[in-house]
């Protein structure tokens, strides 16, 4: 049985994919953190934040797309003093805009391009932390197209709750 695209979810952005060239991907900020851990028991729970901003900048026809990710292992029984291992990083996914004419949402499909582009990279870079931390790599999923709505639209209920549409952050670009 052949299995379908979720066309509800995917079609309103693959027309304004294709405004869109990518350019450059850069890793913009990055921390790990490690505190003493119990002897030879290893921290079992985990939780990811993530953040994306879009920033169009129409009068170079660039896009840029800053995905922040923070990863927190913590052992399911945490002590007063005890903090959990945490990774994060940032990453900023720049596009070319090749189309004068953006329709509503773009901000919306350049943080979801910049997500999928970056996604890759986080999933490595947690892998290759860990295990220079002196713990087991720890395996980040695969990136779904459930688990990117239901991030995306997390941050759309966010802004809806304080009254505020989510406004993109703006990044400091040269001109070449």
């Amino acid at each position: 049985m052949k299995k379908e695209l979720p066309t509800d979810d995917v079609l309103p952005y693959l027309k304004q994919v294709d405004q869109l060239r990518f350019v450059d991907i850069r890793l913009i900020e990055s921390a790990t953190k490690v505190p003493s851990l119990r002897g030879s028991e290893l921290p079992t729970n985990a939780a990811q934040k993530m953040e994306v901003h879009a920033n169009l900048l129409h009068n170079e026809k660039i896009a840029t797309g800053v995905v922040t990710y923070h990863l927190e292992i913590s052992y399911a029984d945490p002590g007063p003093k005890e903090s959990p291992v945490s990774v994060s990083a940032k990453y900023a996914v720049q596009y070319g805009i090749l189309d004068e004419a953006i329709g509503d949402g773009f901000e919306e499909t350049v943080s979801k391009m910049a997500t999928i582009a970056s996604w890759a990279f986080w999933r490595e870079f947690v892998s290759s932390m860990t295990t220079r931390m002196g713990l087991p790599a720890f395996p980040i999923p695969i990136l779904s197209i459930s688990h990117l709505n239901k991030s995306l639209d997390e941050k759309k209920k966010q802004a809806a709750l304080r009254g505020t549409k989510p406004k993109p952050k703006k990044i400091a670009s040269k001109k070449k």
